[in-house]
Protein backbone atom coordinates (compact mmCIF):
# COMPACT_ATOMS: atom_id res chain seq x y z
CA UNK A 1 0.00 0.00 0.00
CA UNK A 2 3.01 2.23 0.21
CA UNK A 3 1.32 3.76 3.68
CA UNK A 4 -1.41 5.68 1.30
CA UNK A 5 -5.18 4.66 2.70
CA UNK A 6 -6.39 5.03 -0.94
CA UNK A 7 -4.36 2.14 -2.02
CA UNK A 8 -5.53 -0.07 1.18
CA UNK A 9 -8.80 0.14 0.09
CA UNK A 10 -8.20 -0.26 -3.09
CA UNK A 11 -5.77 -3.68 -2.43
CA UNK A 12 -8.70 -5.05 0.23
CA UNK A 13 -11.17 -4.81 -2.99
CA UNK A 14 -9.03 -6.40 -5.11
CA UNK A 15 -8.19 -9.28 -2.97
CA UNK A 16 -11.74 -9.92 -2.19
CA UNK A 17 -12.80 -9.56 -5.53
CA UNK A 18 -10.32 -10.88 -8.08
CA UNK A 19 -8.47 -12.95 -5.29
CA UNK A 20 -11.45 -14.67 -3.83
CA UNK A 21 -9.79 -13.98 0.56
CA UNK A 22 -12.36 -15.09 2.65
CA UNK A 23 -10.46 -12.64 5.64
CA UNK A 24 -7.68 -9.86 5.84
CA UNK A 25 -4.77 -9.16 8.41
CA UNK A 26 -3.08 -5.58 8.53
CA UNK A 27 -2.59 -3.04 8.28
CA UNK A 28 0.60 -1.34 9.71
CA UNK A 29 -0.57 2.01 9.15
CA UNK A 30 -4.11 3.12 11.00
CA UNK A 31 -5.00 5.47 8.06
CA UNK A 32 -4.74 1.90 5.92
CA UNK A 33 -6.78 -0.21 8.07
CA UNK A 34 -9.38 2.49 8.28
CA UNK A 35 -9.69 2.23 4.52
CA UNK A 36 -9.34 -1.38 3.20
CA UNK A 37 -11.87 -2.46 6.55
CA UNK A 38 -14.20 -0.12 4.97
CA UNK A 39 -13.61 -2.19 1.85
CA UNK A 40 -13.50 -5.59 3.36
CA UNK A 41 -17.15 -4.26 6.01
CA UNK A 42 -18.62 -3.60 2.77
CA UNK A 43 -17.67 -6.87 1.27
CA UNK A 44 -19.01 -8.94 4.19
CA UNK A 45 -15.28 -10.33 4.97
CA UNK A 46 -13.34 -10.08 8.21
CA UNK A 47 -10.95 -8.19 9.11
CA UNK A 48 -8.47 -8.56 11.97
CA UNK A 49 -6.25 -6.04 13.07
CA UNK A 50 -2.96 -6.88 14.16
CA UNK A 51 -0.82 -3.85 14.42
CA UNK A 52 -2.82 -0.47 13.78
CA UNK A 53 -3.21 1.12 17.04
CA UNK A 54 -5.47 3.97 16.77
CA UNK A 55 -8.75 3.67 19.25
CA UNK A 56 -11.34 4.75 16.72
CA UNK A 57 -10.88 1.83 14.35
CA UNK A 58 -13.01 -0.18 16.92
CA UNK A 59 -15.22 2.64 17.64
CA UNK A 60 -17.07 2.63 14.21
CA UNK A 61 -19.58 -0.19 15.29
CA UNK A 62 -17.97 -2.10 12.14
CA UNK A 63 -19.45 -6.03 12.40
CA UNK A 64 -16.38 -7.30 10.56
CA UNK A 65 -13.53 -5.99 11.98
CA UNK A 66 -11.94 -7.13 15.01
CA UNK A 67 -8.41 -5.87 17.16
CA UNK A 68 -6.32 -7.89 18.32
CA UNK A 69 -3.42 -5.87 19.95
CA UNK A 70 -4.45 -3.07 22.35
CA UNK A 71 -4.66 1.12 20.95
CA UNK A 72 -3.12 4.38 21.83
CA UNK A 73 -5.46 5.00 24.60
CA UNK A 74 -3.75 1.80 26.28
CA UNK A 75 -0.18 2.62 25.33
CA UNK A 76 -0.23 6.17 26.39
CA UNK A 77 -1.96 5.30 29.78
CA UNK A 78 1.33 2.20 30.19
CA UNK A 79 3.73 5.00 29.52
CA UNK A 80 2.87 7.40 31.63
CA UNK A 81 2.71 4.64 33.93
CA UNK A 82 6.09 3.81 33.07
CA UNK A 83 6.97 7.45 33.96
CA UNK A 84 5.55 7.17 37.39
CA UNK A 85 7.48 4.10 37.87
CA UNK A 86 10.63 5.30 36.42
CA UNK A 87 9.56 8.08 39.46
CA UNK A 88 9.40 5.75 41.78
CA UNK A 89 11.99 3.35 41.60
CA UNK A 90 15.11 6.14 40.28
CA UNK A 91 13.76 8.82 42.51
CA UNK A 92 14.24 10.63 39.22
CA UNK A 93 10.99 13.75 39.26
CA UNK A 94 9.21 13.92 36.42
CA UNK A 95 7.22 16.97 35.36
CA UNK A 96 6.83 18.26 32.30
CA UNK A 97 6.35 16.56 29.32
CA UNK A 98 6.48 17.26 25.43
CA UNK A 99 3.93 15.67 22.74
CA UNK A 100 4.89 15.17 19.35
CA UNK A 101 3.22 13.13 16.70
CA UNK A 102 3.27 12.96 12.93
CA UNK A 103 -0.31 13.66 11.93
CA UNK A 104 -1.65 10.51 10.07
CA UNK A 105 -4.58 8.76 11.74
CA UNK A 106 -1.82 6.90 14.21
CA UNK A 107 -0.32 9.86 15.27
CA UNK A 108 -3.12 12.31 15.97
CA UNK A 109 -4.44 9.92 18.41
CA UNK A 110 -1.47 8.81 20.27
CA UNK A 111 -1.28 12.75 20.76
CA UNK A 112 -4.60 13.19 21.54
CA UNK A 113 -4.79 9.91 24.26
CA UNK A 114 -1.30 11.72 26.05
CA UNK A 115 -2.69 14.90 25.77
CA UNK A 116 -5.92 13.58 27.66
CA UNK A 117 -4.16 11.56 29.99
CA UNK A 118 -1.09 13.63 31.00
CA UNK A 119 -3.27 16.28 33.82
CA UNK A 120 -4.39 12.85 35.46
CA UNK A 121 -0.88 11.39 35.95
CA UNK A 122 0.21 15.13 36.99
CA UNK A 123 2.36 15.63 33.84
CA UNK A 124 2.65 19.56 32.70
CA UNK A 125 2.37 19.79 28.75
CA UNK A 126 4.70 22.36 27.62
CA UNK A 127 4.70 21.51 23.87
CA UNK A 128 1.63 19.76 21.70
CA UNK A 129 3.54 20.03 18.28
CA UNK A 130 1.91 18.07 15.57
CA UNK A 131 3.86 17.74 11.93
CA UNK A 132 3.17 16.15 8.59
CA UNK A 133 3.87 12.98 8.36
CA UNK A 134 7.34 11.73 6.04
CA UNK A 135 8.64 15.22 6.78
CA UNK A 136 12.05 16.41 5.03
CA UNK A 137 13.08 19.06 7.45
CA UNK A 138 12.20 19.13 11.38
CA UNK A 139 14.20 21.50 12.58
CA UNK A 140 11.39 23.98 13.53
CA UNK A 141 9.85 21.32 15.80
CA UNK A 142 13.41 20.43 17.12
CA UNK A 143 13.67 24.30 18.00
CA UNK A 144 10.26 24.38 19.83
CA UNK A 145 10.78 21.59 22.01
CA UNK A 146 14.20 22.62 22.88
CA UNK A 147 12.38 25.96 23.43
CA UNK A 148 9.95 23.62 25.71
CA UNK A 149 12.27 21.59 27.79
CA UNK A 150 10.56 19.15 29.21
CA UNK A 151 11.80 16.57 31.38
CA UNK A 152 10.57 13.70 28.52
CA UNK A 153 9.41 13.91 25.04
CA UNK A 154 6.55 11.38 24.22
CA UNK A 155 7.19 11.09 20.63
CA UNK A 156 4.55 9.00 17.93
CA UNK A 157 6.02 8.64 14.77
CA UNK A 158 6.98 5.68 11.91
CA UNK A 159 10.41 4.92 11.19
CA UNK A 160 11.60 7.50 8.34
CA UNK A 161 10.40 10.20 10.50
CA UNK A 162 11.71 9.23 13.43
CA UNK A 163 15.43 8.79 12.23
CA UNK A 164 15.12 12.24 10.91
CA UNK A 165 13.91 13.49 14.25
CA UNK A 166 16.97 11.43 15.69
CA UNK A 167 19.01 12.89 13.71
CA UNK A 168 18.01 16.39 13.92
CA UNK A 169 17.88 16.17 18.10
CA UNK A 170 21.69 14.94 17.51
CA UNK A 171 22.68 17.85 15.41
CA UNK A 172 20.94 20.39 17.77
CA UNK A 173 22.10 19.17 20.67
CA UNK A 174 18.00 18.22 22.40
CA UNK A 175 18.37 15.36 25.10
Amino acid sequence: TKGEPRNGQAEAERLVTQEKVVAMIGAYQSSVTKTASQATERLKIPYVCSDSSSPTLTERGLKYFFRVSPHDAIFARDQLNFLKDLERVKKQKVQTIAVLYENTEFGSNVGKQVLKLAPEFGYKVVADISYAANATDVTSEVGRLIKANPDVLMHASYITDAILFTKTYKEMGFN
